[in-house]
């Protein structure tokens, strides 16, 4: 989920060892209470944890929200029993922030918009594209859909029709 707001690795270790050095950079490395048997697998393997203090997601995902550092934090805590489940991350407040993003339209009602715009050629309006537009009209007042300004501009030159056939010579 970082990688998507930076953009690259949030990691690029080239070895294990690196890539423990560089989750270390940034997490800081983890206490033997924060996660005892990371330790204990440490030790086994005759593995010494570096000893620094991490720089902190922020300064590495910048860009991110309050909301996404919130959730990448805890996906990226060093004891996977503190990590979230999947059915626990989706109930942290990056999935619920709400933006508002205008009035809501249908896809009926940007069909009866293409349509009349005659963004499909000359094939036909399906029946029931027609009986939405015909209830639009009832209840809308034009210039009220949302989107319109996006649908009312000029296509590119030469950029192809959806849904011509080409013609035969």
């Amino acid at each position: 989920m970082a990688e998507l707001y930076m953009l690259r690795p949030l990691f690029p270790g080239t070895s294990e060892m690196d890539e423990m050095f560089k989750l270390c950079q940034v997490l800081g490395t983890p206490s033997k209470a924060e996660w005892p048997e990371g330790h204990q697998l440490a030790n086994q393997m005759n593995f010494r944890w570096p000893q620094v203090t991490g720089i902190g997601l922020k300064a590495k995902v910048n860009n991110a929200s309050p909301e996404a550092l919130h959730l990448i934090v805890d996906m990226l805590q060093w004891n996977p029993k503190k990590r979230p489940a999947a059915s626990q991350a989706l109930r942290y407040p990056y999935f619920s922030v709400g933006q508002d993003l205008g009035p809501k339209i249908t896809q009926q009602q940007a069909m009866v918009k293409l349509h009349e715009q005659k963004q499909f050629g000359n094939l036909p309006m399906p029946a029931s594209i027609k009986q939405q537009k015909d209830s639009i009209n009832k209840v809308s007042i034009e210039g009220n859909l949302p989107f319109e300004s996006l649908l009312n501009e000029p296509k590119p030159q030469n950029q192809a029709v959806a849904n011509k056939a080409p013609q035969r010579m």
